[in-house]
């Protein structure tokens, strides 16, 4: 009889597809242009809220979901890349270095994000708060991440 051992646990499933879901919207809105910009602004904080979901959950979560449970070291990565690591449930070294990657390219872009001030049809909630050179900076990096 086969056993199904579950890794990702409901919270993470769903954190994966509805990331997926809202970078595909975030895509789509901002080549859409015009009014849908503001499409674009949701996708980005729903983004946003699942970052900080899933780094609150990084701590708190299931065995699997918590950071400390594949943070990858220099010695497992090594050890990953000539063939001698033990095989684990969850992310190999390499796959957990892609996911840290992921947390911090999304981060930020969702970041920049808050900053953006195209000084046509959209205006970050931040943007005010930063002079019009660092709203320029920020919004190069949001644009070109």
């Amino acid at each position: 009889m086969k056993k199904i051992i579950r890794v990702w646990d409901l919270p993470i499933r769903l954190f994966h597809w509805l990331l997926v879901l809202c970078i595909v919207g975030s895509l789509i809105s901002v080549n859409i242009g015009g009014n849908a910009i503001q499409w674009h602004a949701y996708f980005g904080y729903s983004i946003l809220s699942l970052l900080i979901f899933r780094i609150i959950w990084g701590f708190v979560g299931s065995t699997h979901a918590r950071f400390t449970s594949f943070f990858p070291t220099k010695k497992a990565i090594l050890d990953y890349l000539s063939g001698s690591a033990p095989r684990v449930l969850g992310h190999n070294p390499i796959g957990a270095m892609s996911v840290f990657a992921l947390l911090f390219v999304l981060s930020i872009q969702v970041l920049t994000g808050l900053f953006v001030d195209d000084e046509i049809a959209f205006q970050g909630p931040l943007a005010k708060y930063v002079s019009s050179s660092v709203g320029s900076f920020l919004s190069e990096i949001h644009e070109s991440n």
